[in-house]
């Protein structure tokens, strides 16, 4: 048996039967007619980056001066850093992409001078 194989049937084994099916019939329901809704789109709102920092900064507020302490630093607080870090990782996620677009690029770029070559007098 495949890696694949055994997987899914460790994750169909996981769920409840009744969401399996309800998930299955949303498939097949959007498989035979577009206009319903895509089973396969994120139903989850992802949490802007001023509601974390907003939320950061409530703990944060609630925590000042009890044991509960949590700052690396006297002058950069857990919110400041977690927000740091977020801004960092999107930029990498950017350069990624600009990284894959360049190589698929040239990829073509190099593919094309290969058949002008072949194609040559």
């Amino acid at each position: 048996m495949s890696d694949h194989f055994i997987a899914h049937f460790e994750l169909n084994t996981s769920l409840p039967r009744d969401l399996l099916l309800k998930w299955e019939a949303e498939i097949e329901a959007w498989e035979q007619d577009k206009t319903q809704p895509n089973p396969f789109t994120l139903k989850m709102a992802k949490p802007t980056q001023a509601s974390v920092r907003y939320e950061l900064a409530q703990a944060e507020a609630q925590n000042a001066g009890t044991l509960e302490e949590t700052s690396l630093d006297d002058h950069v607080s857990p919110s400041v850093l977690i927000a740091c870090g977020l801004e960092i990782e999107g930029k990498q996620y950017v350069d990624v992409i600009i990284c894959v677009l360049d190589l698929t690029f040239d990829a073509k770029t190099w593919s094309q001078s290969r058949s002008i070559k072949d194609m040559g007098p």
